[in-house]
């Protein structure tokens, strides 16, 4: 069994000019029919096939994808970590509510997440400043206690 070997191509050549993927090859071979097919997918649908009538609704009304969320929050209350907790719980019966859609739902919770680490690590990062400036005034005493 031979070995891949780093930064050789297993096809030197590439793929050849003018060549179609699988889906533009088989809607190629649809095209001349597009009409028919269309007729005959509202015909199923319209006599109580399901799938026909999905498809036929699907291609009518996409699913939503990246709509936008509008929330009553302020830029105030995203400084705030125990309004971001309070945040996160509005998320959640949202989702339950049926307001929000599960996938809205951890979008946002997940911006809120990465909220709340970074105040807590802006404030870890604060501290540690602050005990840097009153470390040389201090006794070896005190600067255990502020570690502990």
């Amino acid at each position: 069994m031979t070995k891949f070997i780093t930064g050789t191509s297993g096809n030197p050549s590439g793929k050849k000019k003018g060549t179609l993927n699988k889906r533009t090859q088989l809607a190629k071979l649809l095209e001349p029919h597009a009409q028919e097919l269309i007729e005959k997918a509202v015909e199923l649908a319209r006599n109580g096939d399901v799938n026909a009538l999905r498809l036929c609704i699907e291609r009518l009304i996409p699913k939503a994808k990246n709509e936008m969320i509008v929330l009553p929050i302020s830029i105030d209350d995203t400084k705030d970590p125990e309004k971001l907790l309070g945040i996160n719980s509005a998320i959640i019966q949202g989702v339950i509510s049926g307001e929000l859609t599960p996938e809205q739902g951890k979008a946002i919770s997940g911006i809120v997440e990465k909220q709340t680490e970074f105040l807590f690590f802006t404030d870890v990062n604060k501290r540690v400043k602050d005990l840097e400036k009153l470390a040389p005034k201090m006794e070896k005493q005190d600067v255990k206690y502020y570690l502990d």
